[in-house]
């Protein structure tokens, strides 16, 4: 089985909501009744109710970049033979509006049993690496950085590290992967997000040392097929 994520572009020709509605009322539904080979599916939409950025934010940590903007990061888990794939990843492609597509190998960090249950938001962060810093030494950096992000964020109950194989998309940006956190209720995100200030500053400067930047996207999570 194969991991595929899709981060779905902004469209500011549109009302805000409305693309990730469609893909979740209508393309997606459309996509997986075609295609047997996608065995499960979750669509992570923009939170439109949030406001206030990060909790980071507040304390000047993890400053985010906005060279992009998106709507929506789908999570695809693929069981294609050789042949069929190709096949399976252009109907992924063939979606409403602009994407950037990745094959993923996702890493479990933390799971909880209150996990299993939808989360209150999901805080998906596709990150660029360090400048000139090789690809094997950011992908140590990360998995060093997993103890830390396990001490402070303390209101977290589910951690998975998405580690970008491949671009899909011609002209993707050059993200090495994209850590997904979920938080079960508003307290958990708003007053658990850091266990103190000093755990702000320390995840800050962990992350700074192997991260140039990341676009965070808040999101409500959407059970499409589950595997």
């Amino acid at each position: 089985m194969i991991k595929v994520i899709s981060y779905v572009l902004s469209d500011n020709s549109k009302p805000a909501g409305l693309l990730g509605s469609e893909y979740t009322d209508k393309f997606l539904p459309s996509l997986l009744s075609a295609t047997p080979e996608i065995v499960g599916c979750t669509a992570n939409v923009l939170n439109q109710d949030l406001a206030g950025g990060l909790p980071g934010d507040k304390m000047d940590a993890e400053q985010p970049s906005s060279a992009h903007s998106y709507e929506a990061a789908i999570e695809y888990w693929i069981e294609s033979t050789a042949d069929r794939m190709a096949g399976v990843l252009d109907a992924i492609e063939d979606s409403p509006g602009g994407q950037h597509s990745y094959w993923v190998r996702e890493l479990v960090a933390k799971d909880t049993v209150e996990a299993t249950e939808k989360p209150y938001l999901r805080l998906i962060s596709p990150c660029l690496p360090k400048t000139r810093m090789p690809l094997p030494q950011v992908f140590q950096f990360w998995c060093e950085h997993v103890e830390k992000a396990n001490r402070i964020h303390i209101g977290m109950s589910r951690y998975i590290r998405n580690w970008h194989e491949q671009p899909l998309t011609a002209g993707a940006p050059a993200y090495f992967g994209a850590p997904m956190l979920n938080f079960q209720s508003q307290e958990d995100w708003l007053e658990r997000f850091y266990v103190d200030e000093a755990g702000a500053e320390e995840i800050a400067a962990d992350v700074g040392s192997f991260v140039d930047s990341f676009t965070p996207l808040l999101a409500r999570e959407v059970r499409i097929k589950e595997i």
